[in-house]
């Protein structure tokens, strides 16, 4: 893994090299100098790295008595940055405690390959006229030392990597440097370390094994032996889960926190006393450490040419992309280049090599498998939020500029002769001199599917050629009228109206939160289902309803509607056959269904000659799988009506708050919330002050008061501490199930299926049965063993079977009066997903509970069950309920915290509002943030780039471009005349 932390004063490393806490030097070799800028002034031919020389080099020192200034650039407080490459333990175990110098060796090896890739990311800043630019340098310092224990005195081979912030310009200035590219790489940097480490070992013959989460271990070193030596590694688990947080869900900043707040001081220590002391440790534990002494005499000489010519690795790197193609364009329509490559090198280190994954991209565009985006441009004026965010380790998963900032080298020229009246072959010199200074930057590369692409075609071609498709449900004379006299606000009328007399077979409804689509939609059912059939006796409509979520779909049936959940009816050729011309399908929460899931409900509604009426709000969050198709067709001219006028909240204030929201404008609700914001900066302090407020409130209050969290990390940590100040007696422990996220991509993968999880099949196979829980027990092979309830064990092939769902058991405890919430839908027991109920009686045979339809269910307690505590709700989870009173956990620097949640925890309550913040002057920028949440058909190809130039967001992009042109025309008044062969006609060298 590779982490990170800045270094804030020269003395203080200095400090290291002489102290018994000698963080650098002492405990392991002494240091050696990396990097194009240590070469260059000479510090590479020092034999190991000079105190002296090192503490220069922080404070900007340099050896030919140039000194470089900080403070222009407020890097004043950084005098450069820790980045700590560590190796897997089975490294670790092998190198230090089998004493395997080889494997030392590759470690250091595999280091500096990754130190000269995160060398290509070092930037500077260039200032002009009072605009700074950033330019490329290619140009870092360093000094890495390796060392060999953790704070524990467990085996770590780990390499501390000082980079100083020193760069030198094209123009031959030493500058500070600009890293920011650096911060934003690091999970890429990782992966490229850990897979040429991997490279670099099974070129001298060791085996790998392939991990959880695209990690490996050496294959002859057992799971038991690398915990045996995880002292560190447990200390630190244990301080996220005093956070309610993981590893893998902790935020970077919490997690280099929980880090450094674990270490213990170092120790002098006899290194062959430990080196005994650890082979005894593990002989008293029964661990034999043969396997590693084998491995150590059989290995070889590193012989890496031979690796990446054997065949084998062709096929391994085309593996590996398929997994990571699958695996991301589940999620996103578009993604980047470097997601790409990095989870690509993760999945191929134990069967491929970097050279041969980075071989398969390139002739995965070549031949159409993956579709790559045009070469955009965007101003350094842009990207100087890039620096602003630096210290953000999100922002990579925000939107930092508009996407019609970004523009091909061809269509800036063609703006720029539009916005200066200069000629091409000018326009030309303009463009490409801002290229070439900086002022101009190319934008990180993306890629789609051509699959993807051609869900999201068919989604809008369904759409376009049901239009003008069908007669209208009714087209009574009287309904304007019978409407007119109902209690419907305009909006709701227009709804229904069109509903009812459009002749498309989609229409939507966009409706903000809260603005009475439920009862737009029971006055519309009447009209179908009553009205109708009385004007015509023929008419006959039926009504059917669909929803992604139980809780949605209980809310229809509330008005009458057979419904189910989308997934359910996608899976059920008996509910699609039902369909007929006849049919009317009410689609709640379409912003939030995949593209994929959309495209099939659409063709089937096609099929049976029925109509389609999605219903929902493009603001509120969005699928969690790929594509945005709601808001696509909309975009796209599908027929719909709005509705605006909010009916939900009670309190002026707040009402007025969910509107600003609703119209992006986030500082303006947040400005009107003042009052109900309230700081605490440290998590569990906040977590307790949501608990106690809310046990504050009567029973009565309580019951119509929603908490919503923005994780739910924060989710179980809340949950407990109500629980806790409830009091609630008379409980018992249960052991209860808790969805483990996973594409289809990862359920394909052996090496997904821990044991302990519990997996569960949506369809039958060989040897497994629909809806049957089975217990993870391990993995041979290809083959996951399993263990049905009736303790049998069976093995199942993920590559064939993967259409299931993964739950980790953990255990809690429930008492009477307990409020629960039902994670799975269980038809037999009358149960839906989301349903909130509350507990009537434990005991060792069931939990019976009253759900809010008033039924007594007795959840049976032999296996374990689908739910959890429901004081507390994550916001996704929130979207669609309605409370008196809701309680909000945003955590500025959480994923969770963006301008879509914000709208959707704030638009929950009908009176009143709290919400709880670790930095209230950061909450106006996290809750502005937009998330990235790309369609495929928005990958920028020469259509749609010719389409942003000529046509609706022309304007937009001229504007942008006028302030970069001036920015030109100060430094060059008089461009001069291109040469005749650089003369290049619009739209022919898009590239």
């Amino acid at each position: 893994m590779l982490s990170f932390q800045a270094v804030t004063s020269s003395k203080q490393a200095a400090h290291y090299f002489e102290s018994a806490d000698d963080y650098y030097e002492k405990e392991g070799h002494r240091g050696e100098w990396l990097g194009k800028g240590a070469e260059e002034l000479g510090l590479t031919q020092q034999l190991q790295v000079d105190r002296e020389s090192f503490k220069d080099i922080l404070d900007g020192k340099l050896p030919n008595g140039v000194r470089v200034r900080f403070s222009d650039l407020r890097s004043d407080d950084r005098k450069g940055m820790d980045y700590t490459f560590s190796a897997p333990k089975s490294v670790s175990l092998q190198a230090l405690i089998a004493g395997d110098a080889g494997v030392t060796a590759a470690h250091d090896r595999a280091v500096k390959r990754a130190v000269q890739q995160l060398e290509k990311l070092a930037h500077a800043r260039i200032k002009e006229q009072g605009q700074s630019y950033r330019v490329r340098t290619g140009v870092i310092v360093a000094a890495a030392f390796r060392h060999e224990l953790s704070r524990a005195q467990d085996p770590q081979l780990h390499t501390h990597v000082i980079v100083a912030n020193l760069t030198k310009r094209p123009d031959g200035q030493w500058r500070a440097m600009s890293n920011e590219d650096i911060q934003h790489s690091i999970k890429a940097l990782g992966a490229y370390y850990r897979t040429a480490l991997a490279e670099e070992l099974r070129a001298s013959g060791y085996g790998l094994r392939e991990t959880q989460k695209g990690y490996w271990e050496l294959a002859h070193i057992s799971d038991e032996l690398i915990q045996h030596y995880s002292t560190r590694a447990r200390q630190i688990e244990e301080a996220f889960e005093a956070r309610g947080v993981n590893r893998d869900t902790a935020n970077t900043a919490l997690a280099q926190s929980v880090t450094l707040m674990t270490r213990d001081k170092k120790s002098e220590v006899d290194r062959t006393l430990l080196r005994e002391e650890w082979i005894e440790s593990a002989r008293a534990a029964g661990l034999s450490m043969d396997a590693l002494l084998a491995a150590k005499e059989n290995s070889t000489a590193p012989d890496v040419a031979r690796l990446r010519a054997d065949p084998a690795m062709k096929e391994g790197a085309a593996a590996a992309l398929n997994f990571a193609v699958e695996h991301l364009s589940e999620r996103q329509g578009l993604f980047t280049r470097k997601e790409l490559v990095e989870l690509s090198m993760s999945k191929a280190a134990t069967t491929s090599t970097i050279s041969a994954v980075m071989a398969e991209v390139e002739a995965a565009e070549n031949d159409g498998r993956l579709v790559r985006e045009l070469p955009l441009y965007q101003t350094a004026r842009s990207l100087n939020q890039a620096k602003k965010n630096e210290d953000d380790k999100q922002a990579s998963h925000f939107m930092d500029v508009p996407e019609t900032a970004k523009l091909t080298r061809t269509t800036w020229i063609g703006a720029t002769m539009h916005a200066r009246g200069l000629n091409e072959e000018q326009a030309t010199i303009e463009v490409d001199r801002a290229i070439q200074k900086g002022a101009l930057v190319l934008a990180e590369a993306r890629y789609t599917t051509p699959q993807a692409q051609a869900i999201e075609r068919s989604i809008l071609a369904i759409e376009r050629d049901g239009r003008g498709a069908l007669q209208p449900i009714l087209s009574d004379e009287g309904l304007a009228a019978r409407l007119a006299a109902s209690d419907l606000n305009q909006g709701q009328r227009e709804a229904v109206e069109m509903i009812l007399g459009t002749t498309n077979r989609f229409v939507a409804v966009q409706g903000y939160a809260g603005t009475g689509k439920s009862h737009m939609l029971e006055r519309t059912i009447n009209e179908i289902t009553q009205d109708a059939t009385q004007q015509s006796l023929a008419a006959g409509f039926d009504v059917v309803g669909l929803a992604p979520y139980g809780t949605q779909v209980a809310a229809l049936r509330e008005l009458g509607v057979e419904s189910n959940t989308l997934a359910s009816f996608l899976a059920s050729r008996k509910a699609q056959a039902a369909l007929s011309e006849k049919s009317v399908v009410l689609l709640d929460e379409a912003g939030v269904v995949p593209a994929h899931q959309l495209a099939q409900a659409m063709r089937i509604v096609e099929k049976a000659g029925a109509r389609m009426v999605m219903l929902g709000d493009r603001k509120q969050t969005g699928a969690v799988e790929a594509g945005k198709p709601f808001a696509q067709l909309q975009d796209a001219g599908m027929l719909q009506a709005q509705l605006r006028e909010i009916q939900r909240q009670r309190n002026p204030e707040i009402k007025a708050a969910v509107l600003n929201a609703a119209n992006d404008q986030t500082n303006k609700a947040v400005t009107r919330l003042l009052g109900s914001i309230r700081e605490v900066p440290e998590e569990q302090d906040r977590y307790q002050a949501i608990a106690s407020d809310f046990t504050a409130l009567s029973p009565q209050e309580r019951e119509a008061t929603l908490i919503v969290a923005g994780t739910n990390e924060a989710r179980h940590s809340i949950n407990e501490m109500v629980r806790k100040r409830m009091r609630l007696e008379g409980g018992l422990k249960y052991t209860v199930l808790e969805n483990v996220d996973a594409t289809r991509a990862q359920l394909k993968q052996p090496a997904t299926y821990a044991p302990d999880l519990v997996v569960s099949y949506h369809r039958e196979g060989q040897n497994i049965q629909r809806g049957v829980d089975y217990a993870v027990v391990g993995v041979e092979g290809d083959q996951v063993v399993l263990r049905g309830s009736d303790g049998q064990n069976v093995t199942v092939k993920p590559a064939q079977h993967f259409s299931a769902t993964l739950h980790k058991k953990y255990d809690i405890e429930i008492a009477p009066g307990d409020l629960l919430k039902i994670t799975k839908s269980d038809k037999q027991l009358g149960l839906l997903n989301g349903d909130r109920v509350r507990v009537q009686a434990v005991s060792a045979e069931a939990v019976t509970v009253k759900t809010e339809r008033g039924t007594i269910v007795a959840i049976p307690a032999q296996r374990p069950m689908n739910l959890q505590h429901g004081y507390a709700t994550t916001i996704h989870s929130s979207q669609g309920l309605t409370s008196n009173r809701v309680l909000i956990e945003a955590n500025t620097r959480s994923l969770t915290t963006n301008r879509a949640a914000f709208y959707v925890a704030i638009s929950r309550p009908r009176y009143e509002l709290k919400l709880y913040t670790d930095r209230a002057a950061e909450l106006r920028g996290a809750v502005a943030r937009v998330p990235k949440k790309f369609a495929a058909l928005e990958l920028r190809t020469a259509h749609s780039e010719a389409h942003i130039a000529e046509q609706k967001h022309r304007q937009i992009s001229i504007s942008r471009l006028r302030n970069l042109s001036n920015d030109l025309q100060r430094r060059n008044p008089n461009p001069q005349p291109a040469q005749a062969n650089r003369s290049v006609a619009l739209g022919r060298t898009l590239r």
